[in-house]
C-alpha cells in the first residue's frame, strides 16, 4: 500500500518516528480504517473523517447498487442498467440535472427514492445517484465483472413491495468480482490503537448509517473500547470545518498520549477561555 509504503520510506531515510497518526477524509477515512486493521501496531492513532466505515460489499450492494435499481425501476432510461453502462459514461452537472428533473416530476416516487436513501432532497439523490452510476462503472472495470447480486434481496419501503419485487430486475454476480470487493475490503475490527471516527449529521454521500455499523464490528471484534464516533451538525459530505479537526485530532492525541476516552457523540466545543 502506497501509505505504508512512504512510512517505510520515511524511516529508511531519517529513522524511526516517534509517534506516527493516520488521518482522512471519505474514501481517505476508509483508508485509514483499513491502515489501522492491517498494521495494528504501526500506527499509533487513527483519526477517519467521514468514511464509510464498513464492508464495501455491504454499503455498495445494498447502497449504492439497490438505489440505482429501485430509482431505473421507477424511472425507466434516465441512468443506464447497472449491468450495461456505457464505456464513454461522464457523470456531470447536464446528467444531475436531468436525474433532478425527473424526480421533480413524480413527487411520490421521488418521496420513496429519498427515504430509501436517507436523502433530504432531490438535488441531493440526483447528485448522489450520478456519481453512484460513474462508481459502479468503475468498480465493474476494476473487478472484470459484476460484484452484485440482487437475486435474494427482498425491497421494502416502497409504494408497491409486491409489485416492485415481481417486476424489478435481478442480477448475479461474478464471484469473482465479489472476491475482488470482499478483499478491498471488509473490516474486522481488529485494531489495537486509539481511533477516533467523525463525522457529519447529514451526508448524502456516506449517510451515517454506513460509519454506524463500525460499532457493530469493533463490539464483535472485542476491540470497542478503542473506537469512539462523533458528529459535527453539518450538512453535507466532509463538511467538517477545520477547526473541528483541529479539536479532533487534540483528543487523539490526548487519548494517544493520557489514556484520557473521548465522550462518543457530538464533537465538544471549546470551553470559555479554552484552546
Amino acid at each position: 500500500m502506497d501509505i505504508e509504503s512512504l512510512r517505510r520510506y520515511f524511516v529508511s531515510k531519517h529513522g524511526r518516528q516517534k509517534e506516527t497518526y493516520l488521518a482522512g477524509h471519505s474514501m481517505g477515512g476508509f483508508l485509514t480504517m483499513m491502515l489501522m486493521e492491517i498494521y495494528p501496531t504501526v500506527y499509533d492513532a487513527g483519526l477517519p473523517l467521514c468514511g464509510p466505515l464498513a464492508a464495501s460489499t455491504w454499503f455498495m450492494s445494498r447502497g449504492a447498487f439497490d438505489g440505482l435499481v429501485l430509482f431505473n425501476y421507477y424511472f425507466p432510461g434516465v441512468l443506464p442498467d447497472p449491468a450495461k453502462i456505457p464505456p464513454n459514461f461522464v457523470n456531470n452537472r447536464e446528467l444531475q440535472a436531468k436525474v433532478e428533473q425527473a424526480l421533480n416530476a413524480a413527487p411520490d416516487k421521488a418521496a420513496v427514492l429519498r427515504r430509501q436513501n436517507n436523502l433530504k432532497n432531490n438535488h441531493d439523490l440526483a447528485s448522489t445517484l450520478a456519481f453512484v452510476v460513474y462508481l459502479i462503472k468503475e468498480l465493474d472495470e476494476r473487478a472484470g465483472g459484476s460484484p452484485f447480486d440482487n437475486r435474494n434481496v427482498i425491497y421494502n419501503g416502497t409504494l408497491d413491495d409486491n409489485a416492485v419485487n415481481a417486476a424489478i430486475p435481478r442480477y448475479a454476480a461474478d464471484p469473482k468480482a465479489v472476491d475482488y470487493l470482499r478483499s478491498n475490503y471488509t473490516p474486522t475490527g481488529h485494531i489495537e490503537k486509539p481511533m477516533l471516527a467523525i463525522h457529519t449529521s447529514y451526508d448524502p454521500l456516506v449517510p451515517v448509517i454506513i460509519p454506524n455499523m463500525y460499532e457493530s464490528i469493533v463490539e464483535l471484534a472485542g476491540t470497542a473500547p478503542l473506537f469512539v464516533q462523533q458528529y459535527v451538525k453539518h450538512d453535507g459530505h466532509c463538511a467538517i470545518l477545520p477547526e473541528e479537526i483541529a479539536r479532533g485530532f487534540a483528543e487523539l492525541r490526548e487519548w494517544k498520549s493520557n489514556g484520557t476516552r473521548p465522550q462518543g457523540g457530538e464533537l465538544p466545543t471549546p470551553s470559555v477561555g479554552g484552546n
